[in-house]
């Protein structure tokens, strides 16, 4: 156990022999300090580890790393015990939202964990982290991560709480802290698309934004016709209106009487030709409504009208239901009785053409 430790301690410090570098891409060293944590069934207390990680920044957010902690652990349950804790890993970090001072990232890696106590030992684990970088002087940073294990025979550590100091060796040929060499406010080191055009709208990554003054959502290297900037109408790809055909509603009145049929409601012959007028009337249209009004004559009590006008329209309701393609929640009624003639009640001539349901389609098309 002593010389695994001492064999994996040494190899980090061989690896991280000095070498130049531009701004941050290349070798660093990480010094650092974990609280360990524990499975909940473990009867490990949680303590601190010690270490050291050696790792390699590329040109871009990606940084390789390995690490070695170790310390000893004791028991807080059952017989007292003290154990030799060692975790050696490998990981992969990404950066993002960097700016000079302050370098968020987070990992993902594998490596191995030995505990040197009876029922445990070594087994491999996968492992994860979010941490956060700040810096402190030159080429210094100061960092902080918390680091998730797991195990593949269920791992009895499970966290680790990382605090550490980064250093970032390399020679001279270093660039300067906040090089902008094309100007156009991303730093070089973060920098994807070197040598913007001066004045070029650039995004996080430096490289130049597709314009869209029009704001149609096709860029104006594209854009074939500016000022598109209804957003109630289409473009193509082009950046140019869709030509699309204006709907315009179709209105139609149709009147279903029952002359002959005094103090009557029943469907005639006469009523389902209209209603197939209707129908023909509503075919390849869309979003149709039809209105039903009930009328009487006078003849009669008001009341009685009232209730015979109201037959009346929804046996027109239940008719056109039937017969058109419109649903029943689209067909509204309403009943006046006596109260709105359209003819002389006083002769029985005239009077018959008040026993009546007027019909008010609308269909677009």
């Amino acid at each position: 156990m002593k010389n695994l430790k001492l064999s994996a301690l040494l190899a980090i410090m061989l690896a991280g022999s000095p070498m130049s570098a531009q701004s941050e891409e290349g070798i660093y060293i990480l010094p650092q300090a974990a609280i360990a944590e524990y499975s909940a069934f473990s009867t490990l207390k949680n303590e601190a580890l010690y270490g050291l990680g050696v790792g390699y920044r590329l040109d871009g957010p990606v940084a390789v790393e390995l690490d070695f902690l170790t310390g000893d652990s004791s028991t807080e349950r059952g017989t007292y015990q003290t154990a030799d804790i060692s975790v050696l890993s490998a990981r992969a970090l990404y950066h993002f939202l960097e700016t000079d001072n302050v370098k968020p990232f987070f990992s993902f890696g594998f490596g191995s964990q030995d505990i040197d106590i009876a029922g445990l030992g070594s087994e491999s684990h996968v492992n994860a982290g979010l941490g956060l970088r700040w810096k402190i002087w030159k080429k210094l940073t100061a960092r902080a991560s918390y680091n998730f294990y797991d195990g593949q025979e269920g791992g009895d550590l499970k966290r680790t709480v990382n605090l550490g100091l980064q250093y970032h060796l390399g020679g001279n040929r270093a660039a300067p802290v906040g090089a902008d060499a094309d100007q156009d406010g991303i730093l070089d080191s973060q920098d994807r698309c070197l040598g913007t055009p001066a004045g070029r709208a650039v995004d996080a990554y430096g490289c130049a934004r597709r314009l869209d003054r029009d704001g149609d959502g096709v860029s104006d290297d594209r854009d074939q016709c500016q000022g598109t900037t209804d957003r109630s109408r289409r473009v193509d790809g082009v950046g140019c209106y869709i030509s699309e055909p204006v709907e315009q509603a179709q209105p139609a009145e149709i009147g279903m009487f029952f002359y002959l049929d005094f103090d009557s409601y029943a469907i005639k012959a006469e009523h389902q030709v209209k209603a197939r007028e209707i129908a023909r009337f509503l075919r390849g249209g869309s979003n149709s409504s039809i209105e039903l009004t009930g009328h009487t004559d006078s003849v009669g009590a008001s009341d009685y009208n009232q209730r015979l006008s109201a037959d009346r329209v929804q046996a027109i309701r239940s008719l056109l239901t039937r017969m058109t393609s419109v649903s029943v929640d689209r067909i509204s009624t309403a009943s006046f009785g006596e109260n709105r003639p359209i003819a002389d009640n006083m002769q029985s001539s005239s009077r018959a053409q008040n026993r009546r349901v007027e019909a008010n389609i609308r269909t677009t098309k």
